[in-house]
């Protein structure tokens, strides 16, 4: 990384001079990640503290002459006085004792000391990046977000990097990350004004954030929560190939762009409130030999969504009892929303409400051993529409494509967008009940149903 007393390109010079910037802050941070790798020694176990004594070396040092001295008075089963080679055996003995005991204490030490040394320029970097942050240029941001990275790379790559200090670095700069994203979308007066550069940025900070949560990179903030509420986003967003622990919030936050997702085996996602005025796209890569679909974990469907696009993937609400799907805004005329192969479910121990129990029981309930089972631990869930938002003029149309779910439940029939249902397999209706919901706006084709009879 290029040191904080260095000359660094001014906000007016090419963009020819930005890129290599670029280049050159990405080879030296690869550079110093490879040398370091390679420089840095295998480490002796740390001493316990009570080993840290100034008498330990004597101590050790007495307890092993004791030792050599009454062996070599009863050498060949015979007690007499040692000779005197024997004697300068035991006090050989003695001093090596005491030379490994005394080194030892003072490797520890250094170590200690080293460790102390090496926590004090880790937050003397955290300081200079956070400097860099502050200052009104794209070029100084750019390289004080690199040097966060650089510095959670450090740390997370050290022998204590389990400790509580670790904790406590990583919780700061994964903080104070997010926090730089929220700012650089407000605009404020002491932002630069080049939206597009601001949007580089947040880009910046979040693929490195991402990369940083993903399981399947080992990542190692994987399983911290990630905030990102309030936040204004000024780049499109595309995620491929993840999975995580962690849980990320995107709640009263707005999306100016495209967000595509690629989720590989799971994901949580707060997003309720969250509004999108571009088309949000889901897909899922399917794993095994079966083809399970990767999990979505959601506290339910954004409120407002320009046009979305979900695919392959199991939808999960955590605490919703039912999906909520309610469109904050006219949808556009020359595409539509469509959910294709989807699965909605919610968690299995949401079933425990005993107003729930006739209504969304696990399929079991109905002893029908063709019915589709859930994954485990979960059950089918129930999809609601609520259009009341929508301009009644606005003609809008949902698909749903070989999804499965366990009924379909309306707040208002008589405002209600028209919705196709193709192939689909409805496990907690049968045909009359799920075509009297709303025969003027829901369209059943080819569709399965596993619900009580009604003959």
């Amino acid at each position: 990384m290029v040191p904080a007393d260095d000359e660094r390109t001014s906000a007016n010079e090419p963009e020819d001079n930005t890129s290599r910037q670029k280049n050159f802050l990405e080879k030296l941070k690869f550079w110093k990640r490879c040398k370091q790798e390679d420089d840095e020694p295998a480490r002796l176990t740390a001493m316990p503290p009570c080993l840290m004594k100034w008498w330990t070396p004597l101590l050790i040092a007495f307890v092993l002459f004791v030792l050599s001295f009454i062996s070599a008075l009863g050498w060949g089963w015979q007690w007499h006085w040692p000779s005197s080679n024997a004697m300068k055996l035991c006090m050989t003995i003695t001093g090596a004792g005491f030379a490994f005991s005394a080194w030892q204490q003072r490797n520890s030490d250094n170590a200690t000391r080293e460790l102390e040394r090496a926590t004090e320029t880790l937050w003397h970097m955290r300081n200079t990046a956070h400097e860099l942050l502050s200052a009104n240029s794209y070029y100084d941001q750019y390289e004080g977000i690199c040097r966060y990275f650089e510095l959670a790379d450090q740390l997370n790559k050290s022998i204590q990097k389990e400790s509580n200090t670790t904790r406590i670095l990583n919780s700061a700069i994964l903080s104070a990350l997010c926090a730089h994203i929220r700012y650089l979308g407000d605009p404020l007066p002491n932002n630069f004004e080049n939206e597009n550069e601001r949007g580089e940025l947040q880009n910046l900070i979040l693929n490195n954030i991402l990369e940083r949560i993903n399981t399947n990179l080992k990542g190692y903030w994987d399983g911290m929560s990630i905030n990102l509420t309030d936040t204004i986003f000024l780049t499109p967003i595309s995620i491929t190939n993840f999975t995580s622990s962690s849980m990320i919030h995107f709640n009263h936050s707005t999306f100016n762009h495209k967000v595509n997702l690629e989720i590989f085996q799971k994901a949580t996602l707060l997003w309720k409130y969250a509004t999108f005025h571009s088309q949000l796209t889901v897909t899922g890569q399917p794993k095994g030999t079966n083809n399970e679909k990767p999990v979505l974990h959601q506290d339910n469907f954004p409120s407002e969504v320009k046009l979305w696009h979900f695919e392959n993937i199991a939808l999960c609400i955590l605490e919703d009892l039912q999906h909520q799907i309610a469109p904050g805004g006219p949808l556009p005329n020359q595409d539509f929303p469509l959910f294709k192969e989807c699965n909605f479910l919610r968690p299995k121990a949401t079933q425990q409400h005993p107003t729930d129990v006739s209504a969304d029981a696990d399929t079991d309930f109905f002893d029908e051993p063709e019915t589709p089972t859930p994954p485990d631990n979960y059950i089918w869930a129930t999809i609601s529409f609520n259009f009341d938002l929508l301009d009644e003029n606005v003609d809008t149309t949902l698909y749903f494509k070989k999804c499965i779910f366990g009924r379909l439940s309306t707040s208002n029939t008589s405002h209600l967008s028209k919705t196709y249902f193709t192939q689909c397999k409805i496990t907690q209706d049968n045909e009359t009940d799920a075509n009297n919901i709303a025969p003027e706006h829901f369209k059943f084709t080819d569709c399965e149903y596993f619900g009580p009879s009604d003959r």
